[in-house]
Protein backbone atom coordinates (compact mmCIF):
# COMPACT_ATOMS: atom_id res chain seq x y z
CA UNK A 1 0.00 0.00 0.00
CA UNK A 2 2.95 2.34 0.59
CA UNK A 3 3.80 2.38 -3.15
CA UNK A 4 0.22 2.64 -4.39
CA UNK A 5 0.58 6.27 -5.50
CA UNK A 6 3.37 5.36 -7.96
CA UNK A 7 1.08 2.97 -9.80
CA UNK A 8 -2.11 5.02 -9.68
CA UNK A 9 -0.51 7.59 -12.02
CA UNK A 10 0.23 4.97 -14.70
CA UNK A 11 -2.75 2.69 -13.98
CA UNK A 12 -4.66 2.14 -17.21
CA UNK A 13 -8.13 0.85 -17.97
CA UNK A 14 -6.88 -2.59 -19.11
CA UNK A 15 -5.08 -3.50 -15.87
CA UNK A 16 -6.28 -4.20 -12.36
CA UNK A 17 -4.48 -2.46 -9.51
CA UNK A 18 -4.47 -4.76 -6.48
CA UNK A 19 -3.09 -3.29 -3.25
CA UNK A 20 -1.86 -5.73 -0.63
CA UNK A 21 -1.17 -5.24 3.07
CA UNK A 22 0.71 -6.50 4.99
CA UNK A 23 3.63 -7.38 2.76
CA UNK A 24 5.40 -10.37 4.25
CA UNK A 25 7.60 -11.33 1.32
CA UNK A 26 7.12 -11.56 -2.44
CA UNK A 27 5.18 -14.84 -2.11
CA UNK A 28 2.76 -13.22 0.31
CA UNK A 29 2.19 -10.35 -2.14
CA UNK A 30 1.51 -12.79 -5.00
CA UNK A 31 -0.77 -14.95 -2.85
CA UNK A 32 -2.90 -11.98 -1.71
CA UNK A 33 -3.05 -10.44 -5.20
CA UNK A 34 -4.11 -13.73 -6.84
CA UNK A 35 -6.66 -14.37 -4.08
CA UNK A 36 -8.16 -10.91 -4.61
CA UNK A 37 -8.21 -11.31 -8.40
CA UNK A 38 -9.76 -14.80 -8.33
CA UNK A 39 -12.42 -13.77 -5.78
CA UNK A 40 -13.37 -10.57 -7.59
CA UNK A 41 -13.08 -11.69 -11.25
CA UNK A 42 -13.83 -15.45 -11.03
CA UNK A 43 -11.63 -16.27 -14.06
CA UNK A 44 -12.06 -19.41 -16.15
CA UNK A 45 -10.24 -22.48 -14.75
CA UNK A 46 -7.91 -22.45 -17.79
CA UNK A 47 -6.82 -18.82 -17.21
CA UNK A 48 -3.06 -18.31 -17.23
CA UNK A 49 -1.02 -15.42 -15.92
CA UNK A 50 2.45 -13.92 -16.05
CA UNK A 51 4.08 -12.88 -12.80
CA UNK A 52 6.76 -10.27 -13.51
CA UNK A 53 8.89 -8.68 -10.80
CA UNK A 54 8.51 -4.91 -10.83
CA UNK A 55 12.25 -4.19 -10.73
CA UNK A 56 13.02 -5.97 -13.99
CA UNK A 57 13.04 -4.87 -17.61
CA UNK A 58 12.86 -7.78 -20.04
CA UNK A 59 13.38 -8.37 -23.73
CA UNK A 60 11.09 -9.88 -26.34
CA UNK A 61 13.33 -12.97 -26.29
CA UNK A 62 12.24 -13.72 -22.72
CA UNK A 63 8.54 -13.64 -23.63
CA UNK A 64 9.20 -15.65 -26.79
CA UNK A 65 10.82 -18.41 -24.73
CA UNK A 66 7.46 -19.18 -23.07
CA UNK A 67 5.25 -21.86 -24.58
CA UNK A 68 1.88 -20.16 -24.14
CA UNK A 69 0.07 -23.23 -25.51
CA UNK A 70 1.46 -25.35 -22.66
CA UNK A 71 -0.64 -24.91 -19.53
CA UNK A 72 1.36 -27.44 -17.49
CA UNK A 73 3.19 -26.29 -14.38
CA UNK A 74 5.03 -22.98 -14.09
CA UNK A 75 7.45 -21.94 -16.84
CA UNK A 76 10.50 -19.95 -15.76
CA UNK A 77 12.71 -18.24 -18.38
CA UNK A 78 16.32 -18.44 -17.12
CA UNK A 79 19.81 -17.38 -18.18
CA UNK A 80 22.94 -19.39 -17.48
CA UNK A 81 25.48 -17.37 -15.52
CA UNK A 82 28.39 -17.69 -13.14
CA UNK A 83 27.63 -16.99 -9.46
CA UNK A 84 23.86 -16.59 -9.88
CA UNK A 85 21.92 -14.72 -7.21
CA UNK A 86 19.33 -17.49 -7.39
CA UNK A 87 20.09 -20.93 -8.85
CA UNK A 88 17.47 -23.33 -10.20
CA UNK A 89 18.61 -26.96 -9.98
CA UNK A 90 16.99 -29.09 -12.66
CA UNK A 91 16.61 -32.61 -14.01
CA UNK A 92 16.30 -31.98 -17.73
CA UNK A 93 14.12 -28.87 -17.76
CA UNK A 94 12.14 -29.73 -14.60
CA UNK A 95 12.94 -27.63 -11.52
CA UNK A 96 13.82 -29.79 -8.50
CA UNK A 97 15.25 -27.17 -6.12
CA UNK A 98 15.95 -23.44 -5.84
CA UNK A 99 19.06 -22.17 -4.05
CA UNK A 100 19.74 -18.63 -2.83
CA UNK A 101 23.14 -16.95 -2.63
CA UNK A 102 21.96 -14.60 0.14
CA UNK A 103 21.44 -17.65 2.37
CA UNK A 104 24.84 -19.14 1.52
CA UNK A 105 23.40 -22.04 -0.51
CA UNK A 106 25.40 -21.45 -3.70
CA UNK A 107 29.10 -22.26 -3.78
CA UNK A 108 31.50 -19.70 -5.28
CA UNK A 109 32.10 -20.02 -9.04
CA UNK A 110 28.92 -22.06 -9.52
CA UNK A 111 27.46 -21.84 -13.01
CA UNK A 112 23.71 -22.11 -12.87
CA UNK A 113 20.27 -20.94 -13.98
CA UNK A 114 19.15 -17.49 -12.84
CA UNK A 115 15.51 -16.56 -13.50
CA UNK A 116 14.57 -13.58 -15.65
CA UNK A 117 12.00 -12.34 -13.10
CA UNK A 118 9.14 -13.89 -15.08
CA UNK A 119 6.87 -16.82 -14.26
CA UNK A 120 4.04 -18.18 -16.42
CA UNK A 121 1.35 -20.69 -15.52
CA UNK A 122 -2.26 -21.41 -14.66
CA UNK A 123 -3.52 -18.78 -12.23
CA UNK A 124 -5.32 -21.36 -10.07
CA UNK A 125 -2.29 -23.67 -9.92
CA UNK A 126 -0.01 -20.85 -8.76
CA UNK A 127 -2.64 -19.64 -6.30
CA UNK A 128 -3.13 -23.13 -4.81
CA UNK A 129 0.63 -23.57 -4.28
CA UNK A 130 0.78 -20.16 -2.56
CA UNK A 131 -2.30 -21.00 -0.47
CA UNK A 132 -0.72 -24.28 0.59
CA UNK A 133 2.32 -22.35 1.79
CA UNK A 134 0.11 -19.80 3.60
CA UNK A 135 -2.04 -22.46 5.28
CA UNK A 136 1.02 -24.42 6.42
CA UNK A 137 3.40 -21.67 7.54
CA UNK A 138 1.47 -18.48 8.35
CA UNK A 139 0.88 -17.55 12.00
CA UNK A 140 -2.20 -15.35 12.49
CA UNK A 141 -1.14 -14.50 16.05
CA UNK A 142 2.31 -13.28 15.08
CA UNK A 143 1.22 -11.99 11.65
CA UNK A 144 4.27 -13.59 10.06
CA UNK A 145 5.50 -16.82 8.51
CA UNK A 146 6.96 -19.57 10.66
CA UNK A 147 10.75 -19.31 10.77
CA UNK A 148 12.60 -21.24 8.09
CA UNK A 149 16.17 -21.09 6.86
CA UNK A 150 14.98 -18.50 4.31
CA UNK A 151 13.77 -16.05 6.94
CA UNK A 152 10.32 -15.23 8.29
CA UNK A 153 8.82 -13.95 5.04
CA UNK A 154 7.12 -16.01 2.35
CA UNK A 155 9.61 -16.28 -0.51
CA UNK A 156 7.69 -17.11 -3.71
CA UNK A 157 10.44 -19.38 -5.06
CA UNK A 158 10.14 -21.62 -1.99
CA UNK A 159 6.96 -23.10 -3.50
CA UNK A 160 9.39 -25.14 -5.60
CA UNK A 161 11.31 -26.23 -2.48
CA UNK A 162 8.59 -26.86 0.08
CA UNK A 163 5.71 -28.08 -2.04
CA UNK A 164 7.41 -29.37 -5.19
CA UNK A 165 5.47 -27.01 -7.42
CA UNK A 166 5.79 -28.23 -10.98
CA UNK A 167 8.22 -25.83 -12.67
CA UNK A 168 10.12 -25.88 -15.96
CA UNK A 169 13.14 -23.93 -17.20
CA UNK A 170 13.06 -22.02 -20.51
CA UNK A 171 16.79 -21.58 -21.20
CA UNK A 172 17.85 -18.28 -22.76
CA UNK A 173 20.96 -16.64 -24.13
CA UNK A 174 21.82 -13.45 -25.98
CA UNK A 175 19.92 -10.36 -24.92
CA UNK A 176 17.97 -11.83 -22.02
CA UNK A 177 18.76 -10.28 -18.66
CA UNK A 178 18.33 -11.47 -15.10
CA UNK A 179 16.40 -9.75 -12.35
CA UNK A 180 17.56 -6.59 -10.57
CA UNK A 181 18.66 -4.89 -13.79
CA UNK A 182 21.78 -2.75 -13.61
CA UNK A 183 22.34 0.29 -15.83
CA UNK A 184 24.85 -1.75 -17.90
CA UNK A 185 22.30 -4.53 -18.42
CA UNK A 186 19.61 -2.07 -19.45
CA UNK A 187 21.98 -0.47 -21.96
CA UNK A 188 22.91 -3.88 -23.38
CA UNK A 189 19.29 -4.73 -24.17
CA UNK A 190 18.33 -1.27 -25.39
CA UNK A 191 16.59 0.00 -22.27
CA UNK A 192 17.10 3.34 -20.60
CA UNK A 193 16.41 5.10 -17.30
Amino acid sequence: KYNKHYFEKSHSSYTDLIVVDPLLGCGDSIYRALKDYINSKNPNKNTTCIIHWGDSYQTEEVYNSIDFDNNKGIQVPCCVEKNPYVNFLTVGTKIVEVQFSKYGEIEKDTVGYHDCSLFYGNIYYIYEKCKEYYDTYFSEAGQNYISYNHGKDFNFLDIFNRFSASGYICELSGKAVKSFNTIDELSRVGGSI
